[in-house]
């Protein structure tokens, strides 16, 4: 699971500000502040997993016009940093296994020139805040060529030719680490009958270098393994191995357990992200306005305006369902329906069918057109559509709020709780300057706490609000944490809303 998001040199941020991800995060702050910078760092993290596109230039709606624009004020002598949270109980349980005893890794990438060509340039790892390794891009070549078994199963398309990879060579290992540590302990114990001494450690820390001399490509984010074909470490009997041959023995067989550790590692860190990433779905702040009619034939099926929410919901009756069980719940008067209607030329599962999304006004029974049911309720249904119609996703949202009146900005909080902490487990990432929405949020943590009945318990620890703040250096991020009683730890900078105090006789 993704716990926390880093962003250094990136758009509105110069040092490296670190982006905790809660179920419901919400992220405040003035206009032009770098809010929209957090969901744009996210969804690049996200393409760059799946493609490999490290320019992104006019992708799905968001352009980031390029390394030479994006990297923070234009500067490409430096590194975009991106870096990554993971919790571990979340991973598959070989990675669990090869990461026991730790709750969360971090993986940081930097993203840059080397020789005038644009790749990661640097990596590094930590467990539980301990630095385990550090890497740095040696070269990169000019073309590589992937077969589909190189590649671990994932919804991502397979990327088969392009610039790079960059080849990585470790740089520093902190053989102190505890997950090392472990590693070689219980392999020498268990391959070897070999208890290892304080000696034996002091031996192996002055040949790390050699130990640990394996290079490995990256080609999108992270390296998908070594660049060898790994063979099992087998069992040898080196219990009773002394002086010079207890010590060739340690060296030879450290090379070959570092190895198997480090390509099993790539691979589940690598395989981990692009699960996580290929969770994240954008909903821009410029949402798609329907036209009269929708039907299966003209409605748009991707983009970050919500165009495609409006096509899935016409392959999707339980979806439609779900949708109009939220508009009752805010009160607001329309249902949505499925009709089919034979049409010529045209085949679907066997007959020719034809679809289109009705909307119908529950007050007369009349049926209305997406153009007359007002702007705020086309804008709000990608929204409950995404809430309800998916689970386990991470849903960027740009002003939920748009064109919503103060009361439905409240009761679409409890929309984003009941999905986010209901059944459906999503996650929700929200830009948003709507006062009414996060004061719904902090009631329904101080009714939880009160022990009022409310929809769905809401605790802190699932709620992180967010306020970019631009300075001189870039914009920071700082992290109010909210109390129990429904409150803030600390004064929200330049105080809460403070323009409606000032307005105020």
């Amino acid at each position: 699971m993704l716990t926390g998001l880093q962003l250094g040199n990136f758009k509105a941020f110069a040092e490296t500000q670190n982006i905790p991800i809660r179920p419901l995060t919400l992220i405040f702050g003035p206009n032009s502040g770098g809010k929209s910078s957090i969901l744009h760092g996210l969804n690049f993290a996200r393409r760059a997993m799946q493609s490999g596109d490290l320019e992104q230039t006019d992708c799905e709606g968001i352009d980031l016009g390029g390394f030479a624009q994006y990297v923070h004020r234009q500067d490409t002598n430096h590194q975009t940093q991106l870096g990554f949270n993971l919790s571990v109980a979340h991973l598959r349980k070989e990675t669990q296994h090869r990461l026991s005893g730790v709750q969360h890794v971090r993986v940081n990438v930097g993203i840059g020139l080397l020789r005038d060509e644009l790749g990661v340039v640097e990596m590094s790892i930590a467990t539980d805040g301990e630095v385990l390794l550090e890497m740095e891009a040696a070269h990169p070549s000019s073309f590589f060529t992937l077969t589909p078994d190189h590649l671990p199963e994932t919804d991502f398309p397979q990327k088969t030719i392009g610039n790079g990879p960059m080849t990585f060579w470790i740089d520093v290992v902190n053989l102190q680490n505890r997950v090392l540590q472990a590693w070689f302990s219980t392999k020498f114990k268990d391959l070897a009958a070999l208890q290892l001494t304080s000696s034996d450690w002091r031996f192996l820390a002055k040949h790390t270098e050699e130990i640990f001399d394996h290079p490995c490509y990256v080609e999108r984010l992270l390296p998908d393994g070594l660049n060898m074909v790994i063979e099992p470490v087998k069992p040898q009997n080196a219990k009773h191995l002394s002086g010079a041959k207890r010590k060739s023995f340690l060296k030879n067989y450290s090379i070959r357990l570092a190895a198997e550790f480090l390509d099993g590692l790539f691979k589940d860190l690598n395989l981990a992200l692009q699960r996580e990433l290929c969770r994240v779905q954008h909903l821009g702040p410029l949402r798609w306005y329907p036209t009269r009619r929708i039907l299966e034939s003209n409605g748009p099926r991707s983009g970050i305006d919500g165009a495609g929410v409006w096509e899935s919901l016409l392959q999707n009756r339980s979806a439609c369902a779900r949708v109009n069980q939220s508009l009752r719940r805010l009160d607001m008067p329309y249902e949505l329906s499925i009709r089919k209607w034979k049409t010529q030329g045209r085949s679907i599962s066997g007959a020719n069918l034809m679809r289109e999304l009705l909307i119908t006004d529950t007050r007369n029974g009349a049926t209305v057109s997406a153009r007359d049911i007002g702007v705020g309720v086309s804008q709000i249904l990608p929204i409950l559509a995404n809430a309800f119609g998916t689970s386990h996703h991470i849903h960027s949202i740009e002003q939920p709020e748009l064109h919503l009146h103060p009361a439905l900005q409240a009761k679409l909080g409890d929309t984003f709780i009941e999905s986010a902490l209901g059944e459906r487990k999503n996650t929700f990432i929200l830009e948003t300057h709507s006062e009414h929405l996060i004061l719904r949020l902090l009631r329904r943590v101080r009714e939880t706490n009160d022990g009022s009945r409310t929809p769905v318990p809401i605790k802190p620890e699932d709620l992180a609000v967010l306020f970019v703040q631009p300075t001189e250096n870039g914009s920071r991020v700082l992290n109010l944490p909210v109390t129990p009683d429904g409150d803030f730890g600390v004064p929200w900078p330049g105080g809460f809303f403070a323009e409606r105090f000032a307005d105020l006789p």
